[in-house]
């Protein structure tokens, strides 16, 4: 088995921007991704955006409240307002998270 973990962080400032920070652990990789998440009460689509890396991608991404779950779509990577069908990183094409505990 391979454990991946996708930890989210609230903001440091106090202030409420709506932009958050979510770490993706998995063997060999750590990814630090900004997410802005509106906040609409229903399911939300965001962008797991890594800002850090040398030519700035997505990937979209979107959070269920009603089943507790965050899901990235690895199969498709956006640069500005572009997105393209990629097939997936390292053969995963989507993640889905739930909490634990």
């Amino acid at each position: 088995n391979i454990i991946v973990t996708l930890d989210i962080k609230p903001e440091d400032s106090g202030t409420c921007t709506g932009v958050q920070t979510a770490i993706l652990n998995f063997p060999g990789a750590k990814v630090t991704y900004e997410i802005k998440v509106p906040l609409t009460g229903e399911k939300v689509q965001f962008k797991f955006a890594n800002n850090a890396d040398a030519n700035p991608y997505f990937h979209p991404g979107e959070f269920d409240p009603k089943t507790m779950k965050i899901v990235e779509h690895l199969d498709h990577v956006g640069h500005g307002e572009s997105v393209q069908y990629t097939g997936g990183a390292m053969g995963v094409s989507t993640m889905v998270f739930s909490k634990e505990g």
